[in-house]
Order: structure tokens, then C-alpha cells, then sequence
């Protein structure tokens, strides 16, 4: 499952992460700091696969661009396609 968020919903996460972790410091409920413990695992999870995602994207379009430099002539999908490539390559000359 691909989940897509904007930085302004990231933003919110981020904000809702604060707001249970206030809420687990004040709160002497043990159900409720293990609720919310796990909850905070969950968006820390949600946060990370944003954090690559994000991170991914910008390598690609970084490596596209250099190409796009080198073969300014060259269509949109096949500058796609050479970015891919050369980024699994680079992938698989670091193992």
C-alpha cells in the first residue's frame, strides 16, 4: 500500500506526536501511556516511511536533472527510465 502525504499532513503528525507524548508525561493511567506509547510508535513508523519516500524522490529527480543537462533532447519518460537505472546500479555497486 502506497500512502502519499504533503508536508502540511506530515506537519500534523508531527504536532499530534508532541501533543500524546505531553499527554504521556501529565497522565498516571498505565493503560493509557501504553495506548499512547504505541500510537506514538505508529506515527514515528508513519513519519520514518515519509522520511525515505521524501528522500527517494529527491535523489531521483536530482539524478534525472544531470541527465536531462547531459540530453536536453531526450523525452521525459526516457530520462525516467535512464534516472532508475543508474540509481539501481549505484544501489548495487555500494553491496
Amino acid at each position: 500500500m502506497n500512502i502519499y502525504l504533503t508536508e502540511s499532513e506530515y506537519d500534523a503528525i508531527s504536532f499530534a506526536w508532541s501533543q500524546i507524548k505531553t499527554e504521556i508525561e501529565a497522565c498516571s493511567d498505565d493503560s493509557f501511556v501504553i495506548e499512547a506509547g504505541e500510537a506514538i510508535r505508529q506515527l514515528s513508523s508513519i513519519q520514518d516511511k515519509y522520511r525515505k519516500a521524501k528522500r527517494k524522490s529527491e535523489i531521483f529527480y536530482a539524478v534525472r536533472a544531470k541527465f536531462k543537462e547531459s540530453f536536453p533532447e531526450a523525452s521525459s519518460s526516457t530520462l525516467g527510465k535512464l534516472a532508475r537505472k543508474a540509481i539501481k546500479m549505484s544501489k548495487e555497486k555500494k553491496k
